[in-house]
């Protein structure tokens, strides 16, 4: 017998949208995240082989809308194929179906479904559809968060601090809110009118090119977010009763010792003033945040589109230099991989904190040389330590020769995070493989 419900052909598009993304090159590696990676997009559900007959129906509209072929906004098509699926069913979700095929219950916090295992022969475990706000929705992360969190069903409110950002938002799949993460008013009032049963702290203050003589004051509007914002948001949660907040922090750390760092290790910025400075944000957080009972994310180094185009850009033009040995360590993450991490941690509803990094922690004498190779650049110059400290002031010395990395033992066992890129080695290749012949991005 097979289901006509709405609720199960959205299960069933993933599996044709796996299909999809395979005859699809032309689109940026990416994207296939967003076209049908089961691994990711059906975490919870099963539906290999599931509905095809369904899909029959539906599929020609949703071909000709979507255009998957010529898709250059890989990051929109969530949003758009849950309005499109609705649409060429002509069936509200949760309506068509006996109570046999689907149950469907609605509380104050969340909706949740589920599809019988005995009448399909196959086994969908329940999902549970939170209301999620994601502040700071339009930067590098919330631009690949909202829509997975969109793909799996989520309501979304997102916000940014730019009117003209909010059609972004909501191609993305979101519901677009101009807020001033330092306005404690505008934090209450965004809040309070989403309702949600869980907020996202992914704001920063990071515009235009980096200062790397006073990295300190191009930081200092995300550090007064990672201050003010935090405490705004917290504020608000509690006079809402929203239960869960998940704040975004740092994997960066330059105190004594060594080997990896586990959650049981408080990031120390050490003793130098700009790294204390740098660092005054990730300490609140590490602070206040687990004491109001939230979630502090401490991320690797973002790579991924939107987020490595400067350092990229100064690769390419020789201005990043190996200083000294290069052996200072750094923890990096893609951040599709930083994304789907943030959802399991919503989803779980996971207290505490976690490290979340890929697998492989590198010194700078190793990425660094990688990533040049990957973007079709020169192999970075060496400078000695002296003259860096020079040229650039102490931090970025202290950066590409000091520091740790990060375990992401945690984050694996408890929340069953499956990295799309275990190393930063995949990652690096894949965003930015030149070809050969012409030395051009690919």
């Amino acid at each position: 017998m097979q289901p006509t419900c709405a609720a199960t052909a959205m299960c069933a598009i993933d599996f044709r949208l796996t299909l999809a993304a395979s005859q699809a090159p032309t689109l940026p590696p990416y994207s296939r995240l967003f076209l049908g990676d089961r691994g990711t997009v059906s975490q919870h559900l099963d539906v290999l082989g599931y509905g095809a007959e369904l899909l029959d129906q539906v599929l020609p509209e949703l071909d000709g809308e979507l255009g998957l072929r010529d898709a250059e906004r890989h990051d929109v098509l969530p949003g758009r194929l849950t309005r499109l699926t609705r649409s060429a069913l002509k069936t509200p979700p949760g309506r068509g179906c006996d109570n046999s095929q689907r149950a469907v219950s609605q509380t104050e916090g969340a909706v949740s479904s589920e599809v019988s295992e005995t009448e399909y022969g196959v086994e969908i475990r329940k999902v549970t559809v939170m209301r999620v706000f994601v502040a700071g929705g339009s930067g590098a992360l919330g631009r690949r968060l909202v829509p997975q969190l969109v793909a799996r069903g989520h309501q979304v409110t997102a916000t940014t601090t730019s009117a003209a950002k909010l059609r972004l938002l909501g191609e993305l799949g979101a519901q677009g809110v101009v807020m001033d993460g330092l306005d404690a008013v505008s934090v209450g009032e965004a809040v309070a009118q989403a309702r949600p049963d869980a907020i996202v702290h992914q704001m920063t203050g990071l515009s235009g090119k980096p200062d790397m003589r006073h990295p300190d004051r191009s930081f200092a509007p995300t550090n007064r977010l990672r201050i003010e914002g935090t405490d705004h948001l917290l504020a608000a949660a509690e006079a809402t009763g929203v239960p869960h907040v998940v704040v975004q922090s740092f994997a960066q750390s330059y105190g004594p010792g060594a080997g990896l760092l586990t959650e049981e290790d408080p990031i120390d910025p050490g003793t130098a003033p700009v790294a204390r400075r740098l660092s005054a944000g990730v300490l609140h957080i590490q602070d206040v945040v687990p004491k109001a009972g939230g979630t502090v994310l401490r991320y690797g180094g973002f790579y991924g589109p939107g987020a490595s185009d400067d350092v990229v850009r100064m690769v390419r033009k020789r201005m990043f230099p190996l200083v000294g040995e290069g052996t200072g360590w750094a923890s990096w993450v893609h951040l599709d991989d930083a994304a789907s991490a943030t959802v399991l941690v919503v989803e779980q509803q996971a207290r505490g904190v976690f490290n979340i990094v890929d697998d492989e922690p590198a010194q700078v004498r190793d990425w660094l040389p990688y990533l040049a190779a990957c973007a079709g650049a020169k192999r970075p110059m060496r400078i000695p330590k002296w003259l860096a400290k020079l040229l650039a002031g102490e931090f970025p010395v202290t950066m590409m020769t000091e520091g740790h990395g990060f375990s992401n033992a945690r984050a694996k066992r408890e929340l069953g995070w499956q990295l799309r890129y275990p190393s930063w080695r995949d990652g690096f290749k894949e965003e930015l493989g030149v070809s050969r012949k012409t030395g051009t991005p690919a």
